[in-house]
């Protein structure tokens, strides 16, 4: 039986690494007028790609490039757990901190 070896030999030239951020906020609050009680935005490189908040509870893309890059209906999930979490805490935070609004 013979073995076949095949070494291949990629170079490129003018590559170089790149560094990309990924961050997102959350903003939870009670007792504010005409704002949502929970938002969330997510930030590529300081670019705005999504949103969502408590009112519509929708996550709505703000770049056309994500479209088809990830599931939206299970992102509109996780916000709105995440908001659940979020106003959860805000209670426990008002408990702690003795406010009633």
């Amino acid at each position: 039986m013979r073995t076949l070896v095949l070494l291949v030999l990629l170079e490129i030239h003018g590559a170089a690494a790149v560094t990309h951020s990924l961050q997102y906020f959350y903003t939870a609050s009670t007792g504010i007028e005409r704002f949502p009680r929970f938002v969330a935005v997510g930030v590529v490189d300081g670019e705005q790609i999504d949103y969502y908040d408590s009112v519509s509870e929708k996550n709505v893309l703000k770049q056309t490039w994500m479209e088809g890059v990830r599931d939206e209906s299970s992102i509109t999930n996780i916000r709105r757990g995440t908001q659940q979490n979020f106003q959860g805490n805000i209670g426990i935070a008002m408990e702690r901190f003795n406010q009633t609004t």
